[in-house]
């Protein structure tokens, strides 16, 4: 038995095991894009090394298993003239026509290029994969 610990499922009560998602995913998969925001060397080398390469596995895994989806990416990273573009370990993983939007503002909305990129993949549920430190 595989266990689920997905948190959109956590409390739900009837998703115990894989088997309870049974059809969950073509929903899923069918309905999501991945955003794949300020992978960005220059903010990730901040991490020790060996959080700093879990962090870039990590997210190249993502990028992996959504590319062999099907499921649609919009990349961006910060201020890319000033701060580099996606780190190039994660960037080698995007599919060949990914454009990565240089984000100036807050928010997807902020650039309209980015938001035009979401609304052409006919997604509605976003997945993200990103840097954050708190």
């Amino acid at each position: 038995m595989i266990t689920v610990d997905v948190p959109i499922f956590r409390g739900v009560p009837h998703v115990k095991t894989a088997a309870d998602l049974e059809g969950a995913y073509v929903v899923i998969i069918g309905s999501s894009y991945l955003i794949v925001i300020e992978v960005q060397e220059s903010l990730m080398k901040k991490f020790q090394d060996e959080k700093h390469e879990l962090l870039l596995n990590r997210i190249g895994w993502i990028v992996n298993v959504a590319t062999r989806l099907d499921i649609p990416l919009v990349a961006m990273a910060e201020e890319i003239p000033a701060m580099g573009s996606a780190a190039p370990s994660i960037a080698e993983k995007f599919p060949k026509d990914t454009t990565i939007h240089d984000r100036m503002g807050f928010g997807l909305a902020a650039g309209p290029e980015i938001l035009d990129a979401v609304k052409k993949t006919g997604r509605k549920l976003p997945f993200l994969a990103y840097y954050f430190q708190v």
